[in-house]
């Protein structure tokens, strides 16, 4: 793909029954990019993920732009977003009483954040933990996103 886009290519697969494929190499096709990926990601019939890839030597990664990027915004949120949905999943799986939040860096970045009760006996790995101490006991085997035992 790479002599077939402009730019490195980078691909987002916001549903089971779609791919897309464009380049890094103008903002205005990555700005469509995104936002065709999160209005399908909202619309699809079965969600996967508003997050847009690259590959790297370590396999994929989620894009990630300056905060001047047309699509900083965009990407930031569904970074946040992807993450936040499948953390309220497991909370709900596992009875936990965690919450995802977005966190507002002072650079313009959207933290991945976490909140919970007393009670919770796990937690996500988080970027910023909001009103607890981040957990310090075992990984969870097979968990992800990662979650460790609180204590």
């Amino acid at each position: 793909l790479a002599g077939r886009v402009s730019g490195r290519p980078v691909a987002a697969m916001p549903h089971t029954a779609l791919l897309l494929v464009a380049g890094d190499g103008d903002p205005a096709t990555l700005a469509r990019l995104a936002a065709t990926a999160d209005r399908e990601f909202h619309s699809g019939p079965r969600p996967l993920t508003p997050v847009l890839w690259q590959g790297c030597a370590q396999g994929l990664q989620e894009v990630r732009v300056a905060p001047e990027h047309p699509t900083f915004e965009l990407l930031e949120q569904a970074r946040v977003r992807a993450w936040a949905l499948e953390i309220s999943a497991q909370a709900e799986a596992w009875g936990q009483p965690v919450e995802p939040v977005g966190v507002r860096q002072t650079d313009g970045r959207l933290a991945r954040g976490a909140r919970a009760s007393d009670e919770a006996t796990l937690l996500p790995e988080a970027d910023v933990y909001v009103g607890i101490s981040a957990p310090t006991g075992a990984r969870i085997a097979g968990s992800w996103p990662p979650w460790r035992c609180r204590a």
